[in-house]
């Protein structure tokens, strides 16, 4: 073995980069080798973590080696390719910047650190976000260099959505173009000023992102933020349903999304269940799959003011599956509605996996999603047991679909809602089982003190500048709306992240109190 200085060419000229211990015969791509001894530099130069700034701020970054084992004075680093009005003095050893209003994007800065013949590179990340409430503010001009923003990933669209049918967009995520048909969704907010949006990708142009395991999606939801002031209550739902390891869970992170260039605000995306999703998870994507539209959907004869139903299936839409009759959900109704307590104990298991359906209760009644516990829910079916997924949680954690405060103490069990729960409930062998369930998800499962705090403060972490940002544009208008503007006790933010945590904590100890033990 030999010690052997290398020299390599690359974009900014022929460089020594370190020596390394080879043997002799040793071949090194690109390089040439010599005999000669020399120092290693290693000082692997940069800022030690990603800087963000908004257009028109200031930074003044201190430049480094960052292997604590070597050490350089600033007249070691330059910058082959500062962005224009960005400077670096080598007397202080800081690159400092205030970044125009046409500037916004992540920009990744080569760095040089040379010493004593030897040559090492590093590189600074500044992202820098759009400066969207200034009134001389430009548009980012370029899409594809602005993939996040704060550490949020973006979403680009190129026009608003207007229509409840598909329309011809382009998105690009991730500095990547794609063709997509876009289409406003959801019931209430439909009339938000800051809608919800459906977005479907053809073969070839599938939309993901690999860092968060997003991966293949030919559908995927943009869900508002506008009903909830905190920003995480349908990420933290889906969260806690797929920490309970369902049949069918539903992927859920944040970004922002801008429309034409303009800042739109902070989203939720999710999966969107179809037969795609089903088939990506392993299941059979021809099955029937349905999804409860509102609060008919009980599994009872009668419709939610007690009337008798048109028909079984009253309440709910075919999403996938043919022929387009819903004979197999009429069937389980009329199994769930119909039977005598010892069929039902009996034959449940047969009919749902029961697992899956006590998990979807055990969620709704911790977090009091007061719309999630029969509408707003997926049905699954392929000739064997029934399975569920719910959706929609932008009621819960303490407000209602309105964002009107929803008292810790109010207990439901949903068996108003849910003739399943109801029958589970009073069941003397489901019933003791479905409590335990809830009981262990709060002592030691993902209700947990430990394991929900670390959730939310993770994705607290995630999207706090994000959400600032988000309230600043959208703020008044949330206090305004006309649906909820009658409320006297709004929060900002930060205000209702700690209504968020507070409601969280009363209402383990409440359930462990008053509930999840047996009758």
């Amino acid at each position: 073995m030999k010690r052997l200085s290398v020299r390599c060419r690359t974009r900014l000229g022929t460089v020594s980069l370190a020596v390394l211990t080879v043997a002799v015969s040793t071949v090194i791509g690109g390089c040439t080798t010599d005999d000669s001894e020399m120092e290693i530099l290693d000082c692997q130069p940069g800022s030690g973590q990603p800087i963000w700034i908004t257009e028109g701020d200031t930074t003044s970054i201190e430049i480094t080696c960052q292997n604590p084992q070597q050490s350089l004075d600033g007249t070691a680093f330059s910058f082959p390719d500062l962005p224009a009005g960005a400077s670096y003095d080598p007397i202080t050893q800081r690159l400092s910047w205030t970044p125009d209003l046409d500037q916004a994007a992540v920009w990744n800065l080569n760095i040089v650190a040379e010493s004593d013949g030897q040559t090492d590179f590093g590189t600074v990340m500044i992202g820098v976000a759009d400066a969207f409430n200034h009134p001389d503010n430009i548009p980012v001009v370029d899409p594809s260099a602005y993939p996040l923003e704060y550490g949020i990933p973006v979403v680009f669209l190129s026009r608003v959505p207007t229509q409840s049918i598909d329309e011809s967009i382009t998105v690009v995520y991730g500095g990547r173009e794609i063709s997509a048909r876009a289409k406003v969704r959801g019931a209430s907010s439909t009339n938000y000023p800051k809608q919800s949006y459906l977005l479907k990708f053809g073969n070839g142009q599938l939309f993901y992102d690999i860092k968060r395991d997003f991966i293949g999606k030919r559908r995927v939801v943009l869900t508002s933020t506008f009903d909830d002031n905190a920003y995480f209550r349908q990420r933290l739902a889906y969260e806690l349903w797929n920490a309970m390891e369902p049949s069918i869970p539903i992927q859920a992170y944040n970004v922002v999304v801008y429309i034409g260039g303009n800042y739109w605000g902070l989203y939720t995306i999710t999966d969107h269940l179809s037969k795609h999703r089903i088939n990506q998870i392993g299941l059979r994507g021809d099955a029937n799959l349905y999804k409860a539209i509102n609060h008919d959907a009980n599994f009872r004869e009668r419709d939610y003011n007690g009337q008798p139903k048109i028909n079984l299936a009253q309440g709910y839409e075919k999403k996938e599956g043919v022929p387009q009759n819903f004979s197999d959900l009429e069937q389980l109704v009329a199994f769930t509605s119909g039977t005598d307590d010892i069929t039902f104990r009996d034959q449940l298991t047969t009919q749902i996996n029961i697992e899956d359906y006590s998990k979807w209760w055990t969620l709704v009644t911790f977090i009091l999603a007061t719309d999630s516990g029969g509408k707003n829910s997926y049905h699954y079916h392929d000739n064997s047991r029934w399975i569920v997924a719910p959706w929609d949680f932008n009621a819960s954690f303490g407000q209602q679909w309105e964002t009107t405060r929803l008292d810790v103490q109010y207990i439901n069990d949903f068996g108003n809602a849910n003739e399943i729960f109801r029958r589970m409930l009073h069941d003397p062998i489901l019933g003791p089982a479905l409590r335990d369930m809830l009981r262990q998800a709060i002592t030691s499962g993902p209700f947990s003190v430990d394991a929900l705090t670390t959730r939310i403060d993770t994705i607290v972490a995630d999207i706090d500048a994000s959400a600032h940002r988000d309230e600043l544009a959208w703020g008044d208008s949330y206090k305004t709306y006309p649906r909820w503007a009658q409320r006297t006790d709004f929060t900002d933010y930060n205000g209702e992240l700690n209504y968020v945590r507070t409601w969280i904590d009363a209402r383990r100890q409440l359930i462990l109190d008053r509930f999840a033990e047996s009758p």
